[in-house]
């Protein structure tokens, strides 16, 4: 009997690929810099494939609980999970920090490729040195199993015991759970930090709208940012006779960005051009955001940790037996803001505290490749941990999927990688709390660099 797939699945499946490329491609013109028009045909090529399957990557899951649920077959899940983690781990160690190294090396045509080849070649040789060297000690999952021994009769008791049944992961699945392991460093401490920050910037942006000056304030401003712009034009000056260090240099993009932020924010007040419904729908989604945020910081609480009630897993069931595929829809909701919040955290971390990397803005019509690479790369990575996050989070709503097996039952229960996954997520928490904490007492962003007044 030949392979039996649901009709109405793979349809939904090819149109939503085809939207999330076609969204991709609207997402790189829409904030391309004009000096990369008709240049780096290279690097959008895999600005574009990244977008798309990190996107199609977190979407899979709901799309494997709608397999799973078909009456018609369903689609052939193992198969299209080991595809796209193939192309993600492709994409991920080669075409990414190579595209990054190529986009930023000096020269062109040849000295260019060979300069980013041998930093591409670093990159690999580190990666599977770790990943084969650490295969043979981690790559064993250890499945906790209870086994109940005794007798029901003349009043004989009942024992629990509880012990671990071990079994070698194959090599592709410890390679997912590497990549996995690395992004949940990314998914861990920016989407901790945004999983409010984007939230309340939302809400924010409606809070701190531009508002009408008259045209003497308009002056003032200007003034004040053509003084601050000529500070920071010297320091530049500077910075090509004597190369900076790291966090000097991240200090100077970041007062650049807020230079930036603050002469379109005068533009627009003075010529009351702002759009208010903009600003309003801001405000809506940042209020929905912001439940969204609450209640996976209690889902965390009472399911991840201490599994006394499955929250979300029940209302994504319900949802399901209102409407079909409302819970799915639903899933994907939730599966989404955690990578938007990865994001978002990624940036106010770099403008925050920007003696630790530089910041890489998205901004419309500004954004330079080496900045969408950058984001790419951290939305690839950052993609893979989420996926494993939220199987475990909604474990019975997904439970007898194709996900299910790879990431609750292989990955998770690795050998030291199962406390690490545990902690990370304890760390997780802190981050959410310190970073609500700290973005309702200092909502605005401050400029970390000293100039002369």
């Amino acid at each position: 009997m030949g392979l039996v797939v649901d009709p109405a699945l793979t349809v939904v499946s090819v149109v939503l690929y085809l939207l999330l490329w076609a969204a991709a491609v609207y997402i790189l013109v829409y904030f391309q810099h004009p000096d990369d028009y008709n240049l780096a045909y290279f690097p959008k090529i895999i600005v574009v494939l990244g977008l798309t399957l990190s996107v199609a990557n977190i979407l899979m899951v709901p799309l494997d609980v709608g397999s799973r649920s078909s009456n018609y077959g369903g689609l052939p899940m193992p198969a299209l999970w080991f595809c796209i983690y193939a192309l993600v781990l492709f994409l991920a160690v080669v075409l990414v920090p190579f595209a990054i190294f190529f986009y930023n090396a000096e020269g062109s045509g040849k000295s260019q490729f060979l300069s980013a080849l041998k930093w591409e070649i670093a990159v690999l040789v580190v990666f599977f040195a770790l990943a084969v060297g650490t295969y043979f000690l981690l790559g064993v999952a250890e499945i906790p199993i209870n086994r109940y021994q005794g007798c029901v009769e003349n009043g004989c008791s009942v024992h629990k015991i509880s012990e671990t049944q071990d079994f070698r992961v194959s090599f592709m699945v410890y390679l997912i759970s590497s990549l996995a392991f690395f992004g949940y460093l990314c998914f861990v401490v920016f989407g901790g930090i945004g999983l409010f920050a984007l939230p309340l910037e939302l809400i924010n942006y409606f809070r701190f709208r531009p508002t009408p000056i008259t045209k003497e304030e308009y002056k003032r401003r200007k003034i004040a940012i053509g003084d601050r712009s000529e500070q920071l034009f010297k320091i530049g000056q500077q910075y090509k006779s004597h190369k900076p260090s790291r966090k000097d240099f991240n200090k100077f993009a970041q007062a650049v960005w807020l230079l930036e932020e603050e002469f379109d924010r005068t533009e627009t007040s003075y010529s009351r051009k702002g759009y208010f419904l903009l600003y309003v729908l801001s405000l809506i989604l940042g209020i929905i955001g912001l439940g969204i945020s609450i209640l996976w910081i209690i889902h965390i609480i009472v399911w991840n940790f201490t599994y006394a009630y499955p929250l979300l897993n029940f209302v994504f069931e319900g949802l399901d037996g209102i409407l079909s595929f409302l819970g799915v829809a639903f899933f994907g909701l939730f599966s989404l803001w955690l990578l938007l919040c990865v994001i978002v955290g990624n940036f106010k971390f770099g403008v925050r505290v920007p003696l630790l990397f530089k910041i890489h803005p998205m901004r419309v019509g500004r954004t330079y490749m080496n900045a969408f690479l950058f984001n790419v790369g951290l939305i690839l990575l950052s993609s893979v941990a989420i996926t494993q996050f939220v199987t475990v989070s909604f474990s019975t709503y997904v439970r007898l999927t194709a996900v299910d097996i790879l990431f609750q039952q292989s990955s998770y229960n690795l050998r030291i990688l199962k406390y690490f996954w545990h902690w990370s997520i304890v760390a997780f928490l802190a981050l959410a709390g310190l970073s609500l904490l700290y973005f309702a007492l200092k909502p605005r962003d401050k400029s970390h660099l000293e100039t002369k007044k």
